[in-house]
C-alpha cells in the first residue's frame, strides 16, 4: 500500500510495561524506515494491566472467599456473619462490575478520538472478536463515516470460542448475573454436552449492549458490524457462508501469505536448495516441517493424554526420531512456546524459527497441531497430519483430501507410518493432497493487488452503511 502512495497509520495495543518488546521494537523500526507514516502504541488499561483482567481476578477472588467464610460461618453457626458476607460480597461484584461497563464507555470515547485525530480513508482489522478493541474501534469509524475491512490471519469458529472456554469458571452459566445476561441476551448463550456458558462474563456482555457494539452471533469470530471481510479464498468463503456470514460482506481476494507461499511454491527446487544451504543441511532427502504449537495442555475440554507438555515433547521427539534417517524433519516453533524447539533438538530434529510460509511452502509433508497454518498447506499441495493434540474437534480440516487427521498417540503412530517416502499409503495422500488445492489458495502472485483495489473500492463509499446481516 505505501508503494501505491499510501500512508499507513498504526495503531498497536500491547500488555503491560516490558511485554511484546521485541513486537513494539519492530514497529518503531518500521516507523523509522518509513514504512509506517504515524504509530500510536496504545497499552491496554491505560498504563497498567488492564483494568477487564483486573477486575475478573477480583470478581474470582471475592467469589472464592465469600464461599470460603460462608462454608465457616455455616460450619460455626454465625447467621449474622453469613447475612454480612452476602451484602458486602454482592457490593463488591456489582462494584467490580460497573468499573467494567464503565471502562467500556470510557474506552469508546477514546479509541473515537483516537480515530477521529488520526482521520483514516479506510481502517484495517485482523479480526472483529467480542471486546473492547475491535469492536469499539468499528464502531468509531462509522460514527464517522469511515468504513472497515477485516483481513483475517486465522480460521476460528464457534466451537473454538467455546471449548477454549469450557474450563473458565468465569464463563459458566451459574452465577446469577451470568445467568441473567444470558436469560436477557440468549445469543450470548452456548450449551453443549451438559455445559452452558456465556461468550464473555455479564459485565462485559452488558459494556458491549451499551455501547451497541453487540454482534448477531458473539460466538462467531467477524460476525459484527466490519463493512467488508477480505476472505482467502474459495474453501474460506464456504467457511463463512456456512457460519452464517452474509455473502455480501465476503470478498474472495487471496490473502498476503499466498502471494509469500506462490513466490517459494513455483520456484520449489530452487528454493528448496537455497533454505538447506542458509540451514546447513546436506543431501537430497525430502523436508518434514513440523509447526510448533502454544501448551494448551491445561485447558482440554476432554483432557489431556501425557501427564504434562514436557512428558509430550519427549514422546513427539522419540517417536519423530526415525524419519530423519528418510527426511530432513525441521521444527518451527510457536512464537508462544519457543521451549517447545529446545526439547526437540536432541532428537536430531533442525529447529529454526525462519517465516513459516516458506517452511511449509518447501516442504515435502507437513505436521501441525490443529493449525490454522495447515490451509497453506492444503494450498501448496503438501500432505498434513493433523494432530488434534489438545482434543478441540475443530470442523475446519476435516475429510479434507490430503490431511490426515490424528487425536491420540496411537492414532499418530499409525499417520507416521504412511509417511515413508515411496510407500502406497503415502503416494496415495500426495495424490489426494492436489485435490483440494485450487479451494484452499490463490498462488497467483496477484492477492496483494486484489487487497488494495478492494480498499480503493471502500474509500469510494459516500456513506457507510452499519450493518451487520
Amino acid at each position: 500500500m505505501k508503494n501505491k502512495g499510501w500512508e499507513i497509520h498504526f495503531l498497536y495495543f500491547h500488555g503491560e510495561t516490558g511485554s511484546d518488546t521485541d513486537i513494539i521494537a519492530s514497529i518503531k523500526q518500521e516507523e523509522n524506515e518509513g514504512d509506517f507514516s504515524h504509530v500510536e502504541l496504545r497499552q491496554i488499561g491505560m498504563g497498567r494491566r488492564s483494568k477487564t483482567e483486573a477486575s475478573s481476578d477480583r470478581l474470582s477472588s471475592f467469589t472464592r472467599l465469600y464461599d470460603y467464610l460462608l462454608a465457616l460461618s455455616k460450619r460455626l453457626f454465625l447467621g449474622k456473619i453469613k447475612e454480612f458476607l452476602t451484602k458486602y460480597t454482592t457490593l463488591l461484584i456489582l462494584y467490580n462490575s460497573v468499573r467494567i461497563v464503565c471502562f467500556y464507555l470510557s474506552e469508546k470515547r477514546a479509541l473515537k478520538g483516537v480515530v477521529k485525530t488520526s482521520s483514516p480513508d479506510v481502517i484495517i482489522v485482523p479480526e472483529d472478536v467480542v471486546g473492547y478493541i475491535s469492536p469499539l474501534i468499528i464502531k468509531a469509524g462509522h460514527e464517522l463515516n469511515i468504513p472497515t475491512v477485516i483481513i483475517p490471519y486465522t480460521i476460528a469458529n464457534e466451537q473454538e470460542a467455546f471449548k477454549s472456554l469450557c474450563g473458565n469458571a468465569h464463563y459458566h452459566l451459574k452465577g446469577i448475573w451470568n445467568r441473567a445476561m444470558g436469560k436477557l441476551f440468549p445469543n450470548w448463550v452456548m450449551s453443549q454436552d451438559g455445559v452452558s456458558l456465556v461468550r464473555m462474563p455479564a459485565p462485559y456482555i452488558l459494556g458491549q449492549i451499551l455501547t451497541k457494539t453487540s454482534p448477531p452471533n458473539p460466538w462467531m469470530m467477524n460476525s459484527g458490524f466490519a463493512n467488508v471481510i477480505a476472505v482467502e479464498n474459495l474453501a474460506m468463503k464456504h467457511y463463512y457462508l456456512q457460519s452464517g456470514i452474509p455473502k455480501k460482506k465476503i470478498r474472495v481476494v487471496g490473502s498476503i501469505s499466498d502471494d509469500h507461499l506462490a513466490q517459494f511454491k513455483n520456484n520449489k527446487a530452487q528454493e528448496v536448495s537455497r533454505l538447506k544451504g542458509d540451514l546447513h543441511i546436506e543431501g537430497d532427502k525430502p523436508i518434514l516441517v513440523v509447526g510448533g504449537c502454544p501448551d494448551q495442555s491445561g485447558c482440554c475440554p476432554s483432557g489431556f493424554e501425557y501427564s504434562d507438555f514436557h512428558q509430550f515433547i519427549v514422546r513427539l521427539g522419540t517417536l519423530l526420531k526415525p524419519l530423519t534417517n528418510v527426511y530432513d524433519v525441521i521444527f518451527r516453533p510457536h512464537p508462544n512456546n519457543l521451549e517447545m524447539g529446545i526439547g526437540l533438538e536432541k532428537y536430531g530434529i533442525i529447529v529454526t524459527e525462519f517465516d513459516t510460509a516458506r517452511l511449509v511452502a518447501l516442504s515435502d509433508v507437513y505436521l501441525a497441531f490443529a493449525s490454522a497454518t495447515i490451509r497453506w498447506a492444503i494450498a501448496c499441495e503438501v500432505p498434513v497430519v493433523n494432530y488434534d493434540l489438545f482434543h478441540y474437534d475443530y470442523d475446519d480440516f476435516k475429510g479434507v483430501p490430503g490431511v490426515l487427521t490424528v487425536a491420540s498417540e496411537d492414532s499418530f503412530k499409525n499417520a507416521l507410518e504412511s509417511l515413508r517416502p515411496n510407500c502406497d499409503k503415502f503416494r496415495d495422500l500426495q495424490r489426494d493432497a492436489k485435490l483440494a488445492a485450487h479451494r484452499w489458495g490463490m498462488l497467483d502472485g496477484k492477492s496483494a493487488d486484489r487487497i488494495v483495489a478492494l480498499i480503493e473500492e471502500m474509500c469510494a463509499y459516500e456513506d457507510v452503511v452499519r450493518a451487520s446481516e
